[in-house]
């Protein structure tokens, strides 16, 4: 994309009042004293393209100012450039009053469309550092730069084709050096810590084996295991009779304890029934004694004589009382002889009560029976032996258990002394194959340097750095006659700047115009293809074209 400035008008913008520039297509010089405008100009153009000055500030005074730095009244800032975008004519204006308004070949339009009409054909950034010669340099960091320029370089990559790369030819034509110097850098880094875990292996496993060895045959430790355990499963077998006889006794024994506690029960109800009627017999004889006694008052106190009146009683009638009480009390008498009678009987009845209990002559028998057989199964389980055989399966199970954590460390061991043999081939391999690709990357950067500086005439690119350890460091350094960029002078800079454009021109394939302000200070004349436009101070003179 070429673009070529035609013809720059600015009215009432800043400290001009009325400017025309017709642009030549090869070289524009515009001359004149300090403060005359030159800079101005180069506003003008960063203006009317983006709103800024050539400072990147939005927000600067374009207004026009009289004598006392006052605003002039109806005074609007305006400018208008006509330039060829590919041949193609566009016309820009601006007129800056209360608010902006914006002419896009002479059409009124919105801000947000005339940005998006700028915005198709050329970038701010962009913009900046193809009419800037020293923006390139002295604003971008170097990862920017490189990528700018190299993005769109063409190389012609004869390196990868030669013959000790041919291991690496595919990955890096399919993924890039640095995508494939990184998978083996990972590899090499897995491997060795892969390989420090081995040895830590090697080296654990080596401490538990030391001084210990396989003593004698698996199969011969599991057959005696198993012989003890059989002899073992025999003595279980006694002793489970043993406990199974004696839980039958034990059933036995309940079953009598409960025989006796039901007779014990059945005695002790007999015994208290009994005394119960003994208590109540005596009870009834207490109240017939004290019967007695009363009825044997009453009989004392019969008299033949009133007690009112001193005379004789009828002897008949007194007899007669006598009498009757005298048969009450042989009745009493004779109850109360009854009662003792049957408290004897009672009394006789509690002391029969048989309170010894026998035991049950079949439970008897089949207890003595299961005594003996307990004695006998205790002959057959000998306690000793048994710990013995229990002894010796322990120590079996662990001989054993040793065996099998011997055999495991041992085939730990080999596996591990495998895997170390296994990863240090492939990280010698795998090393190998990384500085292949530092190699290759090494010589691609010198490539890349010597296809770049053969476009150049006064500068030269660094690419990259190589390390002390081999590696090579990527950089992209701009020297001049052998000054680093940063450390020329403004002149050099620019020099240096017009000739980095010509290189950003081919990666971005785009053709700007040139703006090179301070052209007093550089004797060299400029052999470029793109419009080349020059603000120079002449002392006393004219702002002028």
């Amino acid at each position: 994309m070429k673009f070529l400035f035609k013809e720059l008008h600015i009215k009432d913008f800043m400290g001009i009042k009325d400017f025309t520039i017709q642009f030549k297509d090869k070289i524009t010089n515009i001359k004149g004293e300090n403060a005359t405008g030159k800079t101005t100009i180069l506003h003008a153009l960063y203006w009317i393209f983006f709103g800024k000055n050539s400072f990147g500030k939005s927000k600067f005074d374009i207004f026009p100012l009289d004598e006392n730095n006052q605003i002039i009244p109806k005074k609007y800032p305006e400018v208008t450039l006509n330039l060829l975008v590919d041949d193609e004519p566009i016309k820009l204006s601006k007129i800056q009053k209360k608010s902006c308004e914006y002419y896009y070949n002479e059409i009124p339009v919105k801000a947000k469309e005339y940005d998006e009409k700028i915005k198709e054909f050329i970038d701010e950034k962009i913009f900046t550092t193809l009419i800037n010669p020293v923006f390139f340099g002295d604003n971008y960091s170097w990862q920017e730069q490189k990528r700018i320029i190299l993005d769109n370089f063409e190389v012609t990559d004869t390196v990868i084709k030669k013959k000790k790369f041919a291991k690496i030819k595919k990955d890096i034509e399919t993924f890039g050096a640095e995508k494939v110097l990184a998978k083996y850098k990972d590899k090499v880094t897995k491997t060795k810590k892969q390989i420090d875990a081995d040895k830590a292996t090697r080296q654990y496993i080596q401490s538990n084996l030391e001084g210990k060895e396989l003593s004698s045959n698996k199969e011969e430790l599991k057959t005696q295991l198993q012989t003890n355990k059989d002899a073992i499963k025999e003595l279980d077998a006694a002793k489970q009779k043993v406990v199974d006889s004696e839980n039958k006794l034990a059933k036995i024994i309940n079953k009598i304890d409960i025989e006796e506690s039901q007779f014990n029960n059945s005695v002790n109800i007999k015994k208290s029934n009994i005394k119960n009627s003994i208590q109540n017999k005596k009870n009834e004889k207490a109240q017939l004694l004290k019967q007695y006694k009363e009825l044997n008052v009453k009989l004392k106190s019969i008299s033949d004589t009133c007690s009112y009146c001193g005379l004789k009683l009828d002897e008949a009638k007194i007899n007669q009382q006598k009498k009757q009480l005298q048969s009450e009390i042989k009745e009493v008498i004779n109850k109360g002889s009854e009662i003792a009678d049957k408290i004897s009987v009672l009394e006789l009845s509690l002391t029969n009560v048989n309170d010894k209990y026998k035991t049950n002559e079949k439970l008897l028998s089949e207890k003595q029976k299961i005594e003996s057989e307990i004695e006998t199964f205790k002959r057959n389980f000998n306690e000793v032996l048994y710990d013995e055989y229990r002894n010796k399966i322990n120590t079996l199970e662990e001989q054993l258990q040793d065996y099998d954590s011997l055999s495991k460390f041992q085939k730990d061991l080999k596996a591990a002394e495998q895997s170390i043999t296994i990863n240090t081939k492939e990280e010698e391999e795998n090393e190998i194959l990384k500085d292949l690709v530092i190699d290759y990357q090494r010589e691609y950067a010198k490539l890349i340097a010597e296809q770049l500086n053969a476009q150049l005439k006064n500068v030269k690119i660094r690419t990259f750095e190589l390390q002390k350890n081999g590696d090579i460091k990527e950089t992209f350094e701009i020297t001049m006659d052998g000054v680093p960029y940063k450390s020329l002078n403004s002149a050099g800079k620019i020099i240096a700047g017009v000739e980095l454009i010509q290189l950003v021109n081919k990666s971005l394939d785009i053709n700007f115009p040139i703006v090179i302000d301070n052209k007093e200070s550089i004797t060299k004349d400029f052999d470029i293809p793109n419009q080349l436009i020059t603000l120079e101070v002449i002392k006393g003179a004219a702002l002028s074209v």
